[in-house]
């Protein structure tokens, strides 16, 4: 490809290699366009939210005579005729040709603009010939301003990734497969397989001609949009005067301390992803309320109610990855803590932003926490140990070189002068200078110390330390008597869920959060929960979506499975291993049946129905614990995939098949139920059983880009779509048709509603949709909770439920 025309092209982010078979060119959009594919040539329209609003390119090839009334052998006159006509027809002027280079061949470009003062379209126009007889042909156009501010650097970026192949002239023949493999048999609780291979013949392309997809339009650019998160799962908060503001996988949550009302912020309020990952208040000029994310800091204006989001995009934030931030109120400066990328400190009355990281001299570019000391002494907890930077020098302590036992740094906390406290799970550090002192449930003396590993600690202004542990037990240690004071556990008001970090207000309040039941505040004399009542979902990592009985919908989670009402969110029932007998809060899979109950697939197989439990492992006869798929067949049998085989339940008994019986793979990873045919997505192939035959397709035999199976679903007209690592498939008919308007990446899921409309999501965190006639990719910024999408659903209402790898889900 070429090198962009513009430098800041390069910096464009782009989605997916896509192919125009017809026009012989292939090319990476943007992420933020809409792409509407029809034969030889694709048009790229700017969402309404983008920074190119109104922004169109389009990208097209094909013979010199279908482009051009009187095509001639040389480039330049073609250029010249093309460009004519194009500004003729619409009013417009040109700037000078430039020469350039276009999928490594000879091009030409030229600016056009509006004829008038300049304040209508403005775009341009390149051209390449691939070959004698054949033109490229790419023509973008914009809005002036939008043009000037991003839609040029489109347009470069898009024009850069351009590469030429051999058009096709017919489409993309499907290969028959009538002699697949076949594994013939026979079910039954207490007979055991003897699968045997038929003979296959070599397959037969025959060519299918598939229509050419027509444009389609974009969304509506007013959806109607719901998230449904849970707050309770707090990483870290920033305590204010009247207010805690708690930073959770969720969201973020503003608790009113003396009456304990609440207000929840989520992507539909202007943050850019639900999961953050700190709190801070810096109440310095442009600052205030603070959140790190995955996706840069997320600001909270008081004054207008509205959110900010500052990342290495808009501003000269180095990165965006944040597990930290430190407000330095008398030296007005923050510093901004990355997982993976150092640190940036940001003077806030110079404007000044300056990145450490190990090539300036910092020994830890991977980060947990940090705190500072007098003389700016930055201090860093790190999976490598604590290191100590001032004035440009930075200093590495581990199990080698310090009383550490391990070198991962679970906690850390300052006094803001010279004293920094640290934690290495259960074992507590003070460092005073160069002298360090140890205490431990081994050596603090006639007191009791908190079990567990050590996730918070916070420094009290008459110098004892507040040390709590995940086990939520909580003491006041006084470090010149080496006794806790005070200690706590299982008071009334102390929440009881994994504890995440420790912190005091001015007036000397605890406070600490939990993974899943809020926060807890002690004022001194009592303990009091702050949660959120009836949260729709039991936790915040969507694994799958199923519509129930009497339009609900059940939510699997991490830590958890929820059932809701599809209208409006309000929970009917939530189960973890706390309230039923569910093996894991980790449900992976769920499968409902018409008569309300419900398969699980979490630490083994459960099923629910009618407050009635019943919950199977591979000690009563699964294949495998770790299940991945579940359908329920016609014949009232139980389909469970595992990483280590399939198991049929038939009766009271499980069936199981492995590789040892003849599947391609132990590792199944979707199901489906289809009449008296499962299909079965495994590893190694695609696999249709009907009429106790297990017939085997895969790339030999059938086409399919992949033979990593990742999702299947069934049009409303009996087609099979096939999600796998490498894009999706049609499978009809004995044949496969690739669907090339879909990138080739794995694909995480697949909802289809009435009309053969259907939702595809990748592992590109790409959401396509077909309505009928074409496939798009949806434009964004969407308010998902998260980038990455883990599962699809459509309900009895049309409406789309999008769950997400962390944050939720959105309707």
């Amino acid at each position: 490809p070429a090198t962009t025309a513009s430098g800041a092209a390069s910096s464009v982010p782009l989605g997916q290699e896509r192919s125009v078979e017809a026009g012989g060119f292939s090319f990476r959009p943007t992420r933020d366009y809409a792409l509407e594919f029809a034969g030889a040539s694709v048009t790229l329209s700017a969402a309404e939210r983008s920074p190119a609003a109104g922004a169109v390119m389009l990208l097209r090839a094909g013979a010199s005579g279908d482009l051009l009334p009187e095509p001639v052998a040389e480039l330049e006159n073609n250029f010249a005729a093309f460009v004519d006509a194009y500004t003729a027809e619409r009013a417009m002027t040109t700037a000078s040709v430039e020469e350039t280079q276009i999928g490594g061949e000879p091009g030409r470009a030229i600016d056009v603009m509006d004829s008038g003062d300049g304040s209508g379209l403005i775009g341009r126009i390149a051209m390449a010939q691939p070959q004698t007889d054949r033109l490229f042909i790419m023509v973008g156009l914009a809005p002036a301003e939008a043009w000037q501010t991003q839609g040029r650097a489109d347009f470069d970026a898009v024009l850069a990734t351009v590469a030429f192949f051999p058009p096709s002239v017919t489409p993309a023949p499907s290969v028959a497969a009538p002699t697949a493999p076949a594994i013939s048999v026979e079910i039954s609780p207490t007979e055991t397989l003897t699968p045997t291979l038929e003979s296959t013949a070599e397959p037969t392309a025959e060519p299918t001609a598939e229509p050419t997809p027509a444009p389609v339009s974009p969304l509506g650019p007013n959806p109607k949009w719901r998230v449904y998160s849970n707050g309770n799962f707090v990483n870290q908060l920033a305590v204010l005067p009247s207010t805690v503001w708690a930073a959770g996988d969720g969201g973020a949550v503003a608790w009113n301390k003396s009456t304990g009302s609440s207000a929840k912020f989520t992507t539909l309020d202007g943050l850019a992803t639900n999961r953050l990952t700190a709190a801070e208040n810096c109440p310095l000029p442009g600052l205030g309320i603070l959140f790190g994310s995955d996706l840069g800091l997320q600001i909270f204006d008081v004054e207008s109610g509205g959110w900010k989001t500052l990342n290495s995009a808009n501003s000269p934030m180095s990165f965006d990855d944040i597990v930290a931030l430190h407000c330095d109120i008398d030296n007005e400066t923050l510093t901004v803590a990355y997982a993976r990328h150092g640190l940036d400190i940001f003077d806030v009355a110079a404007g000044e932003w300056t990145h450490l990281d190990e090539n300036s001299g910092l020994d830890a570019g991977i980060i947990r926490d940090l705190t500072t000391t007098a003389l700016q002494t930055i201090w860093i907890a790190s999976q490598l140990g604590l290191t100590r930077y001032r004035d440009g020098e930075s200093t590495l302590y581990n199990v080698a070189n310090s009383p550490m036992t391990s070198n991962v740094v679970t906690a850390i906390a300052g006094d803001g002068d010279n004293i920094v406290w640290l934690a290495t799970a259960g074992d507590l550090y003070r460092i005073d200078g160069e002298s360090w002192e140890t205490y431990s449930r081994a050596t603090v003396a006639e007191s009791e110390f908190p079990n567990g590993s050590i996730m918070g600690l916070a420094v009290a202004d008459d110098g004892s330390v507040w040390v709590a542990t995940d086990q939520v037990q909580i003491c006041r240690l006084d470090p010149n008597a080496g006794r806790c004071v005070e200690f706590f556990s299982n008071e009334e008001g102390m929440a009881l869920a994994p504890l995440t970090s420790l912190r005091l207000d001015a007036d000397g309040n605890v406070y600490y959060t939990t993974a899943g039941a809020g926060i807890s505040m002690y004022d001194g004399e009592a303990w009091r929960a702050l949660v959120l009542e009836e949260e729709p979902v039991a936790g915040n990592r969507i694994r799958d979506l199923a519509r129930g009985v009497d339009d609900t919908v059940w939510i699997a989670t991490g830590s958890g499975v929820s059932q809701v009402q599809a209208a409006d969110g309000t929970r009917l029932n939530l189960f973890s291993p706390a309230n039923s007998p569910l093996p894991s809060p980790d449900v992976r899979v769920i499968q409902p049946n018409d008569a309300g109950g419900l398969w699980m697939g979490a630490g083994g197989a459960s099923f629910y129905q009618d407050s009635a439990w019943e919950t199977y492992t591979a000690a009563d006869g699964l294949a495998g614990s770790e299940i991945q798929a579940i359908a329920l067949d016609q014949e009232n049998r139980t389909w469970l995939g595992s990483k280590t085989g399939l198991s049929i339940r038939t009766g009271d008994s499980f069936f199981n098949l492995d590789t040892e019986s003849g599947l391609p793979s132990d590792d199944i990873r979707a199901l489906l139920a289809d009449g008296d045919v499962v299909w079965i997505g495994t590893g190694d192939g695609l696999l249709r059983f009907r009429e106790n035959q297990l017939q085997v397709f895969n790339t030999t035999n059938i086409n399919l880009p992949s033979n990593a199976i990742t999702a299947l679903a069934l049009d409303t007209d009996g087609t099979l779509l096939v999600g796998t690592e490498r894009g999706l498939s049609r499978f009809v008919d004995e044949r496969v048709n690739a669907i090339p308007d879909i990138a080739a990446a794995p694909i995480v899921d697949i909802a289809v509603g009435t009309d053969n409309k259907a939702w595809v999501a990748t592992a590109e965190g790409e959401l396509y949709h077909f309505d009928g006639a074409a496939w798009m990719l949806v434009p964004g910024p969407l308010p998902l909770p998260a980038p990455i999408i883990s599962a699809l659903l459509l309900d009895s209402a049309g409406d789309l439920w999008i769950g997400s790898a962390q944050g939720g889900v959105a309707v």
